[in-house]
């Protein structure tokens, strides 16, 4: 069965199925945003810290091309080359999502390569299809760093309450923008250096100790 392209709202419980066949269409001509906790997963996957791979691997906050074709630049031969630790957009794939402010999600499904092999049905729910994607730890990281930006708005004289993370400009450092959230690694170094504690290393305590040092800023307890 093919992708349906109605005008249903999928969600949690809709009638969905999904088999991926590894063609590697859907890893062509898409702009792939990535926030703070995604890009520690990617990083430490990669052994490398979050500046390096910004510097590397980022197009702004988006992940660069590879070349002209379009390709994601962590597309080999054999496939997606940090599949582990895609982000969750790429995990979603063939469907979107839409989060709105009281926690509601919707599942609109994206328009496929068209020689993508994938194999479309109805013999499970959205909500099975997420669960096979493991994407529960990228929406709980999601939602600190949601309530995180909220407090920002105040904190910093600009409208960021409806920005998603992903949105700001990585370029701005100044005071009045704090751009600088989206490298962790600099800012979980000088927040470590503050406590004269070690450096995290694992995904998860890097992800704990950088939303204790932006609460602590936008609390006006450490300034980086």
């Amino acid at each position: 069965m093919g992708p349906h392209f109605d005008n249903e709202v999928r969600k949690h419980g809709s009638s969905f199925s999904y088999t991926c066949l590894k063609c590697n269409q859907c890893c062509y001509g898409k702009g792939i945003q990535v926030n703070p906790y995604e890009m520690m997963r990617l990083s430490v996957f990669l052994e490398i810290d979050t500046t390096i791979f910004r510097d590397n691997f980022l197009d702004g906050q988006y992940l660069k091309h590879k070349d002209s074709s379009g390709s994601c630049i962590f597309l080999e031969e054999s496939g997606c080359s940090v599949h582990k630790d895609r982000p969750l957009v790429c995990r979603l794939y063939p469907l979107g999502r839409i989060r709105f402010d009281d926690g509601e999600e919707i599942f609109p499904e994206i328009v496929p390569h068209p020689e993508c092999k994938g194999k479309y049905g109805e013999s499970d729910t959205v909500e099975k299809y997420l669960e096979t994607q493991e994407r529960e730890s990228y929406v709980l990281a999601e939602k600190p760093y949601r309530r995180i930006i909220k407090k920002m708005a105040d904190a910093v004289s600009v409208s960021l309450a409806d920005t998603d993370i992903s949105s700001i400009d990585l370029d701005k450092t100044s005071e009045n923008d704090p751009g600088w959230i989206l490298d962790p690694d600099p800012v979980i170094k000088k927040y470590c250096d503050l406590k004269g504690v070690g450096l995290p290393s694992g995904v998860n305590e890097k992800l704990a100790v950088h939303l204790d040092a932006l609460k602590a800023w936008v609390e006006g307890e450490w300034n980086p």
